[in-house]
């Protein structure tokens, strides 16, 4: 038996990790919709480079409180565009305030953005409240979490197709 020690990893790594995944799942959103409508496209293209380019700089070692806050408010927005789309759709586009339906990929990329949301409030406010509420997805379960989505993620995008009108 080894006498090292589990250190839990960095979760600014972990929340790179997944904002990669979202943005390549992303990057499929931005092929499927462009064809419904250009500015959907344009939406899930830009997102993508926004989170693939976050998620490498954060990789690298960034740790600016301005672009963490930044990407906690970008993920809990496109979260929450999700939930419009899949509840009483957008006010836009060819299929306004017409509901899409819930898909496997569109799913497990809007968990990636939460965990990563989530994440980020405990390494940027760790005592504040919600950062304590928070605060059991620290340590060994960042891996488990960032093990868990990845996966999901990647096996969605494997296996799972995007439905549509």
């Amino acid at each position: 038996m080894s006498s090292e020690r589990f250190v839990p990893p960095d979760p600014l790594r972990v929340c790179a990790v997944l904002a990669a995944a979202s943005g390549i799942i992303h990057i499929g959103a931005a092929i499927t919709h462009s064809s419904h409508w250009w500015l959907f496209g344009l939406f899930f293209a830009a997102l993508a480079y926004a989170q693939l380019g976050w998620a490498l700089v954060v990789y690298r070692g960034r740790r600016d409180p301005a672009l963490l806050a930044a990407a906690i408010h970008v993920s809990l927005a496109v979260a929450a565009i999700w939930l419009l789309s899949r509840s009483v759709g957008l006010p836009v586009g060819p299929w306004a305030w017409d509901a899409e339906p819930i898909g496997m990929t569109d799913t497990v990329a809007t968990l990636d953005e939460l965990a990563l949301a989530a994440l980020l409030i405990t390494v940027l406010r760790p005592t504040g409240r919600v950062g304590r509420a928070l605060g059991w997805i620290r340590g060994d379960h960042t891996t488990r979490l960032g093990m868990m989505l990845g996966s999901a993620s990647v096996l969605a995008l494997a296996f799972a197709g995007h439905g549509h009108h």
